[in-house]
């Protein structure tokens, strides 16, 4: 993992901009990894409205222990994405054959999300168990159209 991760620094060190989208198997690794500091680094840098961002953000905010802010990101992720959530607790499986795209907000960015941070997620069992928790808390508000 610690090779892995410093392939992935260097190679946004030399492409910034990162149009490989490399960042987002980063933060899998620092929060599998436990490295919040670095992680929350990362959120500064690439200040987006992603899935992939915003559920890491839950995830790294429930692992410091700031169940408040967890909560709070949790919300946000969902209005994000709330797809996300149903891969990472189980309710729905990824697919084997992933997407050879996806779009904002849709369950292909779901699928593509889960495959690059839902290790970290697994790793730590009680984030999981506090998510399938939250799962009917506002839940419904933010999947029904």
């Amino acid at each position: 993992m610690d090779e892995a991760v410093a392939h992935y620094e260097a190679i946004l060190e030399l492409n910034p901009n990162d149009n490989q989208g490399l960042r987002y198997a980063l933060l899998g690794c620092y929060l599998q990894t436990g490295k919040h500091e670095p992680a929350r680094q990362l959120f500064r840098r690439y200040d987006e409205a992603s899935a992939f961002m915003a559920w890491s953000r839950v995830l790294e905010r429930y692992l410091s222990g700031n169940l408040v802010e967890a909560a709070t990101e949790l919300r946000n992720a969902r209005k994000i994405n709330p797809h996300v959530q149903d891969y990472l607790t189980g309710k729905k499986k990824v697919p084997k054959k992933l997407p050879d795209s996806y779009s904002p907000g849709q369950a292909s960015e779901a699928i593509v999300c889960c495959v690059e941070i839902g290790l970290a997620w697994r790793q730590h069992k009680d984030a999981l168990a506090w998510l399938k928790q939250e799962h009917g808390s506002g839940y419904l508000q933010h999947t029904v159209h």
